[in-house]
C-alpha cells in the first residue's frame, strides 16, 4: 500500500505532517517542545496543537487543514507511542 502524505509548513517555520500507514491518519510536527493539549480521556484528546499550529480538534474534517486531505471527519486523536506520532480516527 502506497502511503499518502501531506506537509506543512506551520506559521513558525516547523515541519508538520499528516499520512496515512494501515488505514490511520498520523499527524506529527517537528516542534517537540512547546503543545497544547486538551484530553478526553486519559488515553484520547480533543485537541492537539504544536506551537505555531496547526490546532487538530475532533469533529472538524480533515481537509481542513489542507486541501488535499479526504473530506473526513476527525472522531478521535489518540498518541500512538510505536509510531512517535498522534494517530487520528476518521468517520
Amino acid at each position: 500500500m502506497k502511503m499518502k502524505k501531506v506537509n506543512l509548513r506551520n506559521r513558525y517555520g516547523y515541519d508538520t505532517k499528516m499520512y496515512q500507514k494501515n488505514d490511520c491518519w498520523y499527524f506529527n510536527c517537528e516542534e517537540k517542545d512547546n503543545w497544547r493539549m486538551r484530553m478526553n480521556t486519559m488515553t484520547t484528546y480533543s485537541m492537539i496543537d504544536p506551537s505555531g499550529g496547526p490546532q487538530v480538534s475532533i469533529r472538524t474534517k480533515l481537509n481542513d487543514y489542507h486541501p488535499n486531505l479526504p473530506d473526513e471527519q476527525i472522531e478521535q486523536i489518540e498518541y500512538d507511542s510505536i509510531e512517535r506520532a498522534f494517530k487520528i480516527t476518521t468517520l
